[in-house]
């Protein structure tokens, strides 16, 4: 629900924010207001330890961090800061939807640095000191114009700067940006590295003012079996005649341009005929680059498992059997499910076998915004 930009009244406001009060103060103070719309009661500051904080109006006797409005220089109630306030503005979130993200390297790239995209999705929050309007004002310097990807192992304690985006490289759509940052990871000659990743707001080489997500980027290097779920663009047609987006982002089922797969990916060292994964999940991207984690409790998909004798791009990869698998996907926690795909034939060390998907079923199936 989006508040219009003109004659809002009290009783839209209770009814967005779900609040019972009649009391203007009530309403601009109430923990019920989705901080991450772009218009909306308070301000997003850096605190003194250098994190991202909401401050809600606190009313006369605290002064505003922005300065005066109407000439009063305190955090003042005003009916007209909900102008434009949307209740399902989404909070900055992680590209794949979850706090984990591995990447899974052939074995001739052991011991070599490589570039992982990772993409902070911003919502729609002026980070930026962009707005002209007031109510989307934040108190963030002015000259914190990148958005930086600090990495350091789990084992240390010093963060280091591993990639950026400066605000004129943001894709953006509308009020919604998303930061594509590229960062080097260096791949284990056997096993998994792992990688915390934090996000910040910075200039001149140095984040100042952090977001509080956090990730954990996995860098494996295969040594078995390598099993890869991906989706086609046949699953992409299916997907649109049932996928149901969330009014309010200006995005239908027909404006899917890509499905995403997340947590897809696995190595086995051992012969198996069947790859079992707890942590799938599937994010709908659209033409608008706005993305959709489906959330429903139950997906059944179908498709084709492939073995290969190497990638399937090496031109002396060959293909040595397929078949075809209807798989039910079950939720495991929100946006994720577990699920087991059988392969074409047992797999063995060196193989690559893929499981493409090229259908949903019809049956209605939810997303959320990312």
């Amino acid at each position: 629900m989006i508040l219009p930009n003109t004659n809002v009244d009290i009783i839209m406001v209770r009814s967005a924010t779900g609040t019972s009060s009649m009391d203007l103060g009530t309403l601009c103070s109430s923990e019920n207001v989705n901080k991450y719309s772009r218009y909306r009661p308070g301000y997003w500051y850096v605190d003194t330890s250098g994190n991202l904080q909401f401050q809600r109006p606190r009313g006369a006797g605290h002064n505003d961090l922005r300065g005066s409005r109407y000439g009063l220089p305190y955090e003042a109630f005003a009916l007209g800061d909900f102008r434009g306030y949307n209740t399902l503005a989404p909070a900055p979130s992680l590209n794949n939807g979850t706090d984990f993200y591995e990447v899974i390297f052939s074995s001739e790239s052991g011991g070599s640095t490589k570039e992982v995209e990772v993409v902070l999705n911003l919502g729609e929050v002026d980070w930026f000191g962009e707005e002209t309007e007031f109510r989307g004002k934040n108190s963030i310097p002015a000259n914190y114009n990148t958005v930086y990807a600090e990495r350091k192992s789990v084992n240390q304690t010093i963060w280091s700067v591993a990639g950026s985006c400066h605000k004129d490289n943001l894709e953006r759509s509308g009020n919604t940006a998303r930061a594509p940052i590229n960062i080097s990871v260096t791949v284990p000659s056997s096993g998994s590295i792992d990688y915390n990743l934090r996000f910040g707001l910075g200039y001149a080489g140095k984040a100042y003012a952090y977001f509080p997500n956090t990730l954990t980027l996995r860098a494996t290097r295969l040594s078995g079996a390598y099993v890869i779920v991906r989706t086609t663009q046949e699953a992409v047609t299916s997907l649109k005649s049932s996928l149901q987006v969330p009014s309010g982002y200006g995005d239908t089922a027909s404006d899917l341009w890509q499905i995403l797969v997340y947590n897809g990916e696995k190595e086995y060292e051992n012969a198996v005929t069947a790859a079992s994964f707890s942590q799938l999940s599937l994010i709908a991207e659209m033409e608008s680059h706005n993305q959709y984690i489906l959330t429903s409790p139950r997906i059944t998909v179908s498709g084709t498992a492939k073995c290969y004798s190497a990638p399937e791009n090496d031109p002396d990869s060959v293909l040595k059997s397929q078949s075809n698998f209807t798989v039910y996907l079950a939720s495991n926690g929100y946006g994720l499910y577990t699920g087991q795909f059988p392969l074409s034939e047992t797999a063995n060390d060196g193989e690559y076998h893929y499981l493409d998907i090229t259908s949903f079923d019809t049956s209605s199936i939810a997303c959320q915004p990312i």
